[in-house]
């Protein structure tokens, strides 16, 4: 029986993150295509800065996907200053980056905004004129609305990638001191996330989420976590079967963002009282929040 894109990337993620190498049947061609069509997808990435190149995303889809059989294109929001559509490669891969404003401060910020919405007038345009049998949307709200949109006008499957909840972390921020305007912070994730529990995820074909506890989260939000796939966050198994440093037992490594939203201070908290049976236990943190103060903190 055929297998429908959305099902075969629920598959192939399920089998690429296992501990055990076991073979994986090639991906099932589209209804009306050839016997060999590759999977055609386009993959809008948002999320933050370097979110292309974490595992989840560049091993995961650039890399393992790729070799089960996948085409897939890319729309990446670069955090760096560049032009606003770019026409480049990324993994041996089409990829339309789209750059930062240069100017800073408000007229920065406006820019910003002027460029995100084009880029997402872009993606709607390039869903509807090429040959794609599947979008995914990863952690962007406004062009997840949009392309999935054009995936229903062109037939074609929609899913969402969810890596952590940002429109309820930009009320958190709001009433916590964290955001430079508190108003439209608070605005702002309250829009994200109308969009995101009244349509996006709704409206999916499938949805792949980072942990049990928010696929357990959405579905107090009314989602059907029969169409929800948690993929946690890992590491190459390539680092675990030859480390690049020696093991040093009574360690303990946090990677990620030093946000404050993240409570990390449970950590420092939880160290003092380990040490009370180890002595010599350590704790590495191994990233950057987004403002010097989150780590200053810690």
């Amino acid at each position: 029986m055929k297998k429908n894109p959305h099902q075969i990337s629920a598959v192939a993620t399920e089998r690429d993150l296992s501990d055990q190498d076991r073979p994986v049947q090639s991906p099932a061609p589209s209804p009306g295509s050839g016997a060999h069509r590759p999977i055609r997808m386009l993959y809008v990435v948002g999320g933050g800065p370097g979110i292309a190149e974490r595992v989840d995303v560049s091993d995961l889809f650039a890399k393992r996907l790729a070799r089960k059989g996948f085409e897939i294109d890319w729309v990446i929001h670069d955090p760096e200053a560049g032009q606003a559509w770019q026409d480049t490669t990324w993994r041996g891969a089409l990829a339309l980056v789209v750059g930062r404003s240069s100017h800073s401060g408000l007229a920065g910020q406006i820019g910003n905004k002027i460029r995100d919405l084009s880029a997402d007038l872009r993606t709607f345009w390039l869903v509807l004129r090429s040959d794609y049998d599947v979008v995914q949307v990863r952690d962007k709200f406004l062009v997840g609305v949009i392309a999935l949109l054009a995936a229903r006008l062109r037939g074609i499957k929609f899913t969402y990638w969810a890596s952590y909840p940002f429109a309820e972390c930009r009320i958190v921020d709001a009433q916590e001191g964290r955001s430079r305007m508190s108003f439209l912070s608070v605005v702002g994730g309250k829009l994200a996330g109308w969009l995101l529990y009244n349509i996006i995820l709704p409206y999916s074909d499938w949805i792949f989420v980072q942990s049990q506890q928010m696929l357990e989260d959405f579905c107090k939000e009314g989602v059907s976590p029969q169409k929800m796939t948690p993929v946690p966050m890992g590491i190459n198994e390539d680092l675990l079967e030859h480390p690049p440093c020696p093991v040093t037992p009574h360690t303990v490594l946090y990677l990620g963002t030093l946000n404050l939203v993240r409570r990390l201070d449970t950590l420092v908290d939880a160290l003092a009282i380990v040490r009370q049976r180890f002595p010599d236990v350590r704790l590495i943190f191994v990233g950057e929040g987004d403002v010097p103060e989150d780590r200053q903190r810690l």
